[in-house]
């Protein structure tokens, strides 16, 4: 896979494939399958050692997964009961292989077992769900985890603190900066909530949200990030203090305001700052277009 993947136009800007691209491509083919398949990463420099389900072990030698760039490989597979299937790589080609095939640097590709991918099809007839006329609840959930721990198995732990009201459960951000400790990243998935039988409230909603988090800190020693009042956004939310200015859009201006003045109040306190201060940050607040 190398090239545009996206082309230029009016609304784009042109973009290549990328590792993400081939792993999309894997997902596909197993969705077309009725298979359910779960990523994690195909190498590491040293093993990981965390409590919960069990995960595939990445392998240690960069031998182990060439071509692809040791450190831009996913291992898709599949969870059968206690065994874990392999079924696939997918990934950036390491710089050695594009030389070696004359390909363009940071070409992608994949790699699928087939045999074992259809082995974990199911033999039972499909069972269609019904679908719900009930409204959709959105909530969102940010997890401050090891940076070795999967995306994936934050995800796994996530779904089952939804339980049977998850409908969707998505990766949107992933941050690791200053506001997280070394070594730990910032994971913030998008829940979308809906019941068979009735609307879900605020609070059933809001528990799903608790659920999550205390799943996430007794199974992998998760923290929670920061979390949005539900006074009056668009979509409650958690989030790290970083992802506020990319996702305010999110939220009315007056639930920004106070938001924006905990944060900077509570802050300014821890310095021995006087209600003065408090005030002056409200007034800049104000005049920014903020409003209480």
């Amino acid at each position: 896979m190398t090239g545009s993947a996206v082309p230029a136009g009016v609304l784009a800007n042109a973009r290549a494939f990328d590792w993400a691209d081939a792993l999309e491509y894997v997902r596909r083919v197993a969705s077309a399958l009725g298979v359910r398949v779960e990523v994690t990463r195909a190498w590491m420099d040293q093993l990981p050692a965390h409590k919960g389900a069990p995960m595939p072990a990445p392998a240690t030698d960069p031998a182990a997964v060439a071509p692809f760039h040791p450190g831009r490989v996913a291992r898709v597979f599949v969870r059968a009961g206690r065994d874990l299937v392999d079924v696939a790589l997918a990934g950036e080609l390491s710089p050695a292989a594009c030389r070696a095939f004359g390909l363009p640097a940071r070409s992608c590709a994949f790699e699928i077992d087939m045999d074992a991918l259809i082995s974990q099809m199911s033999d039972q007839p499909i069972q269609v769900k019904g679908v719900s006329t009930f409204p959709l609840a959105k909530e969102d959930i940010a997890l401050v985890v090891p940076s070795d721990i999967p995306a994936s198995r934050v995800e796994q732990i996530v779904r089952q603190g939804a339980g049977q009201l998850a409908e969707s459960v998505t990766l949107f951000d992933i941050y690791e900066g200053d506001q997280v400790p070394e070594g730990y990243r910032s994971l913030a998935f998008a829940l979308r909530l809906r019941a068979a039988d009735h609307t879900l409230t605020a609070k059933e909603s809001s528990q799903v949200r608790e659920q999550g988090r205390r799943e996430g800190s007794q199974v992998l020693g998760a923290s929670c990030a920061l979390t949005i009042p539900s006074a009056r956004p668009v979509e409650s939310a958690v989030w790290h203090p970083t992802h506020l200015g990319r996702c305010a859009h999110r939220f009315d201006r007056s639930s920004l305001y106070h938001w924006y003045m905990h944060i900077l109040v509570t802050a300014a306190s821890k310095h021995g700052a006087t209600d003065e201060v408090a005030d002056a940050i409200a007034k800049r607040l104000e005049a920014a277009g903020f409003h209480r």
